[in-house]
């Protein structure tokens, strides 16, 4: 929930299919979106991640109509796992205290903050071109095989795995993922004999939650695609409503069931702008 001008927003999250079906639908998704972000008890304040940006990249079409439609509503673009994961070393352990928006735009903004200037600043830069062509042909296939890592070692209790399995693997792949991403933060508390106090990186735990649904309790083989997903969902702690499709929707339910952390989160999916 976030303040502006005395009135309180609730951070609604979009992913990148929903974001798509708004685009291509405006007659009747587009409209049911208006409404859905204006009539709620509290307004919602529309977010996107820098994924959904990428992977409409690739689609000019679609890429084109974000840009115009997300410059005549207000909306924020939120940080990437990355920045968020360097805010909850840095604020340690009030990870509740850190903002998740990168940048917030506004139809009121002058041009130079508009939407598509920011966006045509972004990726003119030399440093991000290459980081994007990295991305598509190597960098997904290395965050996803880097996260998957944590799943092989992983010994269910059930055979039919249910949420003290997904507990159990957060407890054992948590304290793994946290210590590698910052290893002399990490040295200097187990050296001075301090607890460290996993639950104060929920961006983490998101993302690993997604993994142990996604591909032990669903039996599936793992795809690029996954890669999005995964990162998208770790702002989810950050943010109070989630439209996403149904698979999703379905994971972060389990996640909302099986940890009281994510007990905030609203969940939606395409039916209810239908």
């Amino acid at each position: 929930m976030v303040e502006i001008n005395n009135n309180k927003y609730k951070l609604g999250l979009l992913d990148t299919c929903i974001i798509s079906q708004i685009l291509s639908n405006p007659l009747s998704e587009m409209q049911a979106f208006f409404k859905k972000i204006t009539e709620s008890d509290s307004m919602i304040l529309p977010c996107v991640t820098m994924w959904s940006v990428l992977e409409l990249r690739s689609r000019v079409e679609h890429y084109q109509k974000f840009i115009e439609f997300f410059s005549v509503i207000p909306f924020c673009m939120l940080k990437t796992p990355d920045a968020i994961l360097a805010d909850e070393f840095m604020h340690y352990p009030y990870w509740n205290k850190i903002d998740p928006i990168l940048f917030a735009f506004s139809l009121l903004r002058p041009k130079e903050e508009s939407l598509e200037y920011f966006l045509n600043k972004i990726f003119s830069q030399h440093e991000v071109i290459s980081a994007e062509k990295n991305w598509k042909h190597k960098w997904k296939r290395d965050a996803l095989n880097s996260i998957l890592s944590l799943k092989k070692n992983f010994e269910p209790i059930n055979k039919n795995l249910n949420s003290e399995d997904a507990k159990k693997f957060i407890e054992e792949a948590l304290p793994q993922y946290v210590i590698s991403q910052n290893l002399s933060w990490s040295k200097n508390r187990i050296d001075k004999k301090e607890e460290i106090i996993f639950d104060a990186f929920p961006s983490a735990k998101a993302g690993l939650y997604t993994v142990f649904y996604r591909f032990y309790v669903a039996n599936r083989e793992p795809e690029i695609q996954d890669i999005f997903d995964i990162l998208i969902n770790n702002v989810v702690p950050y943010v109070d409503y989630v439209i996403t499709e149904n698979f999703q929707a379905d994971i972060l339910r389990k996640i909302k069931k099986a940890d009281e952390q994510f007990s905030h989160l609203e969940i939606n999916t395409i039916k209810n702008l239908r």
